[in-house]
């Protein structure tokens, strides 16, 4: 059980960073309006490497996880990247 605790964010964190790459060499500038449709691609995707390796075997709950976990990082993401609207 430990080790789907640790496998998935791990798969999330690959296919993030493939998608990234690709986002990077094919499309200059995505506009931030996009980036939650982006980050729910990943999610999908994610859900869909998750539930084939047979992490889970529930497609809905693995799908929820990984969309939920995509959607979060990216919130994380931009609070850090945030100015404060005081400077």
């Amino acid at each position: 059980m430990f080790y789907i605790t640790i496998t998935i964010p791990i798969i999330i964190m690959l296919v993030t960073y493939i998608c990234g790459v690709i986002t990077r060499l094919f499309i200059e500038k995505i506009p931030n309006k996009y980036i939650p449709i982006q980050n729910l691609i990943i999610g999908v995707l994610s859900g869909i490497v998750c539930f084939f390796l047979k992490l889970d075997d529930n497609l809905v709950h693995v799908m929820v996880i990984c969309i939920m976990s995509s959607m979060s990082a990216s919130g994380m993401a931009e609070l850090v990247n945030v100015k404060n609207p005081t400077d």
